[in-house]
């Protein structure tokens, strides 16, 4: 499940993406099969300012949090070492130029954290 939501204010806008992810494998055991399952959720926050704008281009600058969190289980028992919560930043710069009938997408970013 993720859904995406954004507010645009002048130059600027403000976006917001969550998802919650649960999944499920069998794995073949020696006497039984063994069930390992996993959950993962995702937050990003990001803002956005266009920088310039032409009549077949446009450039912004983004600025981005991220935070993750996943879990995973054998059975009905967490596995402990597998527990991970993370979180970055990330300052980009986007281009789009409209070539056409064709669009050119280009970025660049950079990400401190995991």
């Amino acid at each position: 499940l993720s859904g995406h939501y954004s507010v645009p204010f002048g130059y600027w806008l403000l976006g917001i993406t969550a998802s919650d992810y649960d999944y499920h494998q069998t794995i073949a055991g020696r006497n039984a099969d063994i069930l390992y399952a996993g959950k993962s959720r995702s937050l990003n926050a990001q803002l956005s300012r266009v920088l310039h704008r032409g009549t077949a281009s446009k450039t912004a600058a983004t600025y981005e949090v991220l935070v993750r969190e996943t879990r995973n289980f054998i059975g009905n028992v967490e596995i402990g070492d597998q527990k991970r919560r993370t979180s970055a930043w990330r300052l980009g710069l986007t281009h789009r130029h409209y070539l056409g009938p064709a669009t050119l997408d280009a970025g660049v970013s950079w990400q401190r954290g995991t």
